[in-house]
């Protein structure tokens, strides 16, 4: 039997996250990552300037994902 472990880092930039060279929109920040959550409760998408970053990697993936104050999702610097 195999254990499947994901692990989950949260980190905090008061400044915000950088945009890689190929990222549209480079030279920049990201924004918030919370586009689908607004869009579920028929808000329009998050514009802030994104202070969270949440790396979630497993066997086979990687996700990172941006987000705002307001839109952290529940899981997140509790599991830091």
């Amino acid at each position: 039997m195999t254990c499947k472990r994901t692990t989950t880092t949260t980190d905090h930039s008061a400044g915000g996250w950088p945009l890689a060279p190929y990222d549209h929109g480079y030279p920049g920040v990201h924004r918030c990552g919370s586009i689908l959550a607004r869009a579920l409760n028929g808000q329009r998408a998050c514009q802030q300037i994104a202070v969270w970053r949440i790396r979630t990697r497993g066997r086979n993936y990687q996700r990172t994902g941006y987000y705002c104050d307001d839109d952290l999702p529940d899981d997140g610097p509790a599991a830091a």
